[in-house]
C-alpha cells in the first residue's frame, strides 16, 4: 500500500512539474505576444496621427 502510494505521488510530482513548467513556458509566451502586440498598436497609433 505504501509502495503504492509514494508511486502515486511521485507521478504526481512529476506532472505537476511538468505543467508548472509549460504553464511558465505558455505565460512567457502570452507576455511576449503582448508585448508585440503592444509594440505594433503603438506604431498604428502614432502613424495614424
Amino acid at each position: 500500500m505504501l509502495k503504492n502510494n509514494s508511486l502515486k505521488l511521485c507521478l504526481l510530482e512529476i506532472c505537476t512539474v511538468r505543467w508548472k513548467g509549460r504553464f511558465k513556458l505558455a505565460l512567457s509566451h502570452i507576455i511576449l505576444i503582448h508585448k508585440c502586440v503592444n509594440l505594433s498598436l503603438a506604431s498604428n497609433f502614432h502613424s495614424s496621427r
